[in-house]
């Protein structure tokens, strides 16, 4: 049987040095990428079964962009993703996300926090701001602290991949 291949992108080297040979004694076929330009061109060159994707790395924001154009692009849309941040996050229902999304159009408030949206399908998504300060709901695949990936990230992998 053929090794799964997974692409790790985040900007913090270390991270994906050490990410990389817990995949490989995994089984795991790793490639890596350090920006949300350089990871772009290398999941349309590798076409990997799976992406760990960190959300913040040349910008705010870069990873959900690099997610956007993922989902966007009929050749790679089928590709998993998990998204990896080191911002705090919370879980919210729908109404709640309803309600931040309210305050945030008032323009009156400012929450940095990314918000993680569960609700009764079992499906994860972010509400953030584009480069262009546009609110855009992004459904994911996976989210995952990097404060948990030692015992968070593998898990989820598995359940993506097996």
């Amino acid at each position: 049987m053929k090794n799964k291949k997974v692409m790790l992108i985040d900007d913090d080297k270390d991270f994906v040095a050490a990410q990389s040979v817990l995949l490989g004694h995994e089984g795991f076929e790793i490639s890596t990428a350090h920006s949300g330009a350089e990871g772009y061109e290398k999941i349309k060159e590798v076409k990997p079964d799976l992406v760990v994707l960190d959300v913040n790395m040349e910008t705010q924001n870069a990873g959900f962009d690099l997610n956007r154009k993922v989902r966007n692009d009929k050749d790679l849309k089928h590709i998993p993703i998990i998204m990896l941040t080191g911002i705090e996050t919370y879980s919210v229902t729908p109404q709640t996300l309803e309600m931040y999304n309210s305050m945030m159009s008032s323009g009156d408030f400012d929450l940095q926090e990314v918000l993680k949206v569960g609700n009764n399908s079992a499906t994860v998504g972010v509400q953030f701001k584009d480069d262009n300060g546009k609110p855009y709901y992004l459904p994911l695949d996976s989210f995952v602290s990097k404060a948990n990936a030692e015992t968070g990230l593998m898990p989820e992998i598995h359940r993506l991949i097996g």
